[in-house]
């Protein structure tokens, strides 16, 4: 059991996994910066629905949402996949309109998991991140990675292609990361986004690219990418 740090919830005991546990030891940056990412969604999943992160998430994803609408394929029934689904909201706006047979919570905090069962928000969760989902073979019909936090904390190479493994030949995938204007220019953001993440991860993991843009939503910028997996 690993201690929360001195400011961040401090007094309560979070339990961290092994291979976590043992990046916060290491000089290894990433496993450093996934220990830190992992006590974070931890102590903040019982209030981060009510707090400042959430605050502009509805409308951003309703207008995300509003944007790839035209291109979205999700079949009555199907079996979605909501990758880094925290506490559930990112798919609960589409799930009136689509109407999922089931929507599986993937998620590597257990606390989020928790809230989203109890809100409803998912049917099934599954404590794994993206780098190897316990889930069969083409057993999804849509594949959801809003925020790009799941892609972030892992080799986006391996969970793209973990992506088109549980993929249904013929199903999409939606991939979007938040983009902040002033770091480099608008035409930069898109260039590196055509020729690097994350739609070339994408394609080497043998997704066909259905749309890619960066668009201005009513809280920021953000990085939205719908892919298919070639096939019927």
């Amino acid at each position: 059991m690993k201690r929360a740090p001195a400011g961040h919830g401090e007094g309560r005991t979070i339990p961290v996994e092994p291979s976590l546990a043992k990046g916060v030891e290491s000089s290894d940056r990433r496993e450093y910066r996934r220990a830190n990412e992992y006590l974070n969604w931890q102590m903040t999943a019982a209030d981060y629905d009510a707090g400042p992160d959430f605050a502009g998430h509805p409308m951003r994803l309703e207008d995300v949402h509003k944007f790839i609408k035209p291109h979205l394929e999700i079949p009555r029934d199907a079996v979605v996949v909501d990758l880094a689904t925290g506490t559930g909201h990112a798919f609960e706006h589409m799930l009136k309109e689509y109407k999922p047979k089931r929507v599986i919570g993937v998620d590597w905090a257990s606390e989020m998991l928790k809230v989203a069962r109890g809100k409803k928000r998912i049917s099934h969760a599954v404590l794994a991140d993206v780098s190897q989902i316990p889930l069969k073979t083409g057993s999804a019909d849509f594949v959801s990675a809003i925020d790009g936090h799941a892609i972030r904390s892992v080799d986006p190479d391996t969970a793209f292609k973990e992506i088109h493994r549980i993929l249904k030949p013929g199903m999409q995938a939606l991939v979007t990361v938040p983009y902040t204007p002033g770091l480099v220019s608008a035409e930069e953001a898109k260039a590196f986004m055509d020729d690097d993440y994350p739609t070339r991860h994408i394609r080497e993991a043998g997704l066909d690219i259905i749309k890619a843009d960066i668009i201005r939503t009513r809280t920021g910028h953000e990085i939205v990418v719908l892919a298919r997996k070639p096939g019927k």
